[in-house]
Formats: structure tokens, sequence, C-alpha cells
């Protein structure tokens, strides 16, 4: 059971890190550099920069923790991430992943490491530490029976167009408590803009994630909490942190949920999986239908 919600997370997670970073350092800023810029200017400038970017070595971070079923559950960890993907399209992609997570099911826990690559449209996953390799056609009919359209999901993903709602208007609209300063992220200066996307904007955005998963996605008066750090000379992305206040939920308790991208460059070349993973690797579209 642990193995399953471990794989069940590190997905989800591979999945924001496409558009996500974390980290902790002391703020430098003062009142008058703090006037100098707003929140607008930033995102704007950064979604302008970082919108021709095709690849992504990444450092991602989650810690979550909840009940489910009666039996506490905790997911601590770390992700290293290569991707490059020339169209920013999930079939055009090639990936890899690197995991190493602390996991707590009711009274057991485990420390799991995998792996996971992407390469000519299948996904591989698992590595020695997980007993070996399994893969599955990201086009799988298996997938899409469960109700998700990878094609849909990629043609969604590659239309996407963070600058359409970074607008003035919706910052303002969407966005409380929102505020600039100045600080160093991995010994880059940046600018930090930290704001709470409430309900209203996260039940806006689940509705093309609900489209593209073929059901409703109910956030159930959930909010986030965000940092967005872009760097002062090229004004590109250097990190997104996300830290979610879960609303009530009739599948789980959820205390903590956390997730981090620090971006460490965007120059990746193309991931090629190893000859022998590729070989070595079982085919996980028939085990789908048992789940």
């Amino acid at each position: 059971m642990i193995k399953k919600i471990t794989s069940i997370v590190l997905v989800a997670t591979m999945a924001f890190s496409l558009t996500a970073c974390a980290g902790k350092e002391k703020d430098t800023a003062t009142k008058e550099q703090k006037k100098e810029v707003s929140a607008y200017e930033i995102l704007s400038e950064a979604s302008e920069n970082s919108s021709d970017n095709k690849s992504a070595d990444s450092t991602i971070e989650i810690d979550f923790a909840g009940e489910v079923e009666s039996k506490k559950v905790a997911v601590k960890g770390s992700i290293d991430l290569k991707a490059n993907a020339e169209d920013q399209n999930v079939t055009d992609m090639s990936l890899y992943a690197k995991a190493d997570a602390s996991v707590t099911y009711g009274d057991d826990s485990q420390d799991i490491k995998g792996e996971a690559y992407i390469g000519d449209d299948v996904l591989y996953f698992g590595g020695d530490s997980l007993g070996g390799w399994m893969k599955l056609p990201l086009d799988s009919s298996a997938v899409e029976d469960k109700g998700i359209d990878i094609e849909e999901y990629s043609e969604a993903a590659a239309n996407s167009d963070v600058k359409d709602f970074l607008t003035e208007e919706n910052i303002d609209k969407y966005f409380d408590n929102t505020s600039v300063e100045e600080k160093e992220v991995a010994g880059v200066k940046c600018y930090s803009v930290k704001a709470t996307v409430d309900s209203e904007a996260l039940e806006d955005g689940m509705k093309s994630l609900s489209d593209v998963a073929g059901e409703d996605v109910d956030v159930n008066g959930s909010d986030v909490d965000v940092e967005i750090c872009v760097t002062k000379d090229t004004k590109e992305l250097k990190y997104i942190g996300f830290d979610v206040k879960v609303g009530e939920n009739e599948l789980a308790d959820i205390s903590k949920c956390f997730i981090g991208v620090t971006y460490n460059s965007f120059d990746v070349d193309s991931v090629e999986v190893p000859e022998d993973v590729k070989s070595s690797a079982l085919d996980f579209s028939s085990m789908l239908s048992s789940f």
C-alpha cells in the first residue's frame, strides 16, 4: 500500500514540476526596494521571458501529511528532474527523474528511492531499489479507458499561455495578501512574490483540468499560499512554492500539502533512456485493469 501511495504522489508531483520551486532564504529587502516593482510587473516579465523555455533542470520538494481511512499518511522527500519538451507537449517529451522519499502509512514507515524516464512516447518507472522497471505507453488505450485523454492533455498543455492569465486584473481578482520583496534563492538574487490564491481562482483553474481528466475536481474551499521567485537579471522563473490549505474532503483529512520546485537551469539536452531499462521493463498497461 505504501508503494502505491508513493507512486501516485510522485507522478502527481512530476506533473506539478512542469509549472512550478522551493526554499527558505533570508529576506534582504528594504521598504524602498519593495516599492520599486509590482507583482504584475515581475510575473508578466517572467512569463514573457520563460514562455520559450522547452527544457528544465529542477529540484522538487514535497511534504504531505494527513489521514486516509483512519490511518496516518506522510510523504516527505525530493525529486531531481531533467526534462526536455521540444513542443511543450507530453508526447514529445524526454525526461529523467530521481526521487528519494520517506513514506509513512499507519504504523509502517519506509524510505523509497525511485527513478523514471520518458522517451519515445513511453514512461518507464521503478529502478533497482523498487525491484525493477515497468513501462507505460503515453498514448495507452488502457489509460484512456480510465477517463484520461492523453492527447487532449497534451494539446491543452501546449496551447496554455500563462500570459493570458497573468493580467493585472486577474492578479487583483484572484491573489490576496500580495507582497513583493527581494531575496536570494540558491545564491541568485530574485524578486519574491507571495500571495494567497483563493478557492474562486482554484475552481476556475480546475475547470480545464476537469475537462481533461473526465471528472469534476472539487476544491471544497481550499486555498493556496504561493511564492514565485524571479531572477533580477534575466527575469526568469527561479522558484515556485505551493502550500495548499485543503478544505473538507470525504476521502482524506489532509493537514499538510506542500510542493516546491527550484529551477536550476533551462538548458537540458534530450534525455536518452538506457537500453537496459528498455529491455527489462515490464508492461504496466495490462495491470491497470486490476486497479
